[in-house]
């Protein structure tokens, strides 16, 4: 059992000891521990599309420029995904 799980199970377990007051509040304590641990979600990934506009070059230009290094990306399922903030290094950068 993970620790969040167990935490979880331990603040049900004396939340039916105690008076519904109490309860609520070890329940809600829990919850926003549990929340405040949670990965932040990120940015939205940008598609090779966006990029080039972004850029204002050709799609294979943004293709080609990932294959020699210059463009960081992730592959999932066959397609390119770029971070915003990369894209956005890349553009100070001065490169196109």
């Amino acid at each position: 059992m993970s620790t969040d799980a167990t935490n979880t199970a331990l603040a049900a377990l004396i939340a039916t000891a105690l008076e519904p007051a109490v309860a609520a509040a070890v329940e809600r304590a829990v919850s926003t521990a549990l929340a405040a641990r949670a990965p932040k979600p990120t940015a939205r990934l940008l598609d090779v599309k966006a990029v080039a506009e972004r850029l204002g070059v050709h799609k294979e230009t943004v293709r080609r420029a990932h294959r020699s290094g210059k463009l960081v990306a992730v592959e999932a399922l066959g397609s390119l995904r770029f971070q915003p903030e990369i894209v956005d290094a890349f553009i100070a950068g001065g490169e196109k």
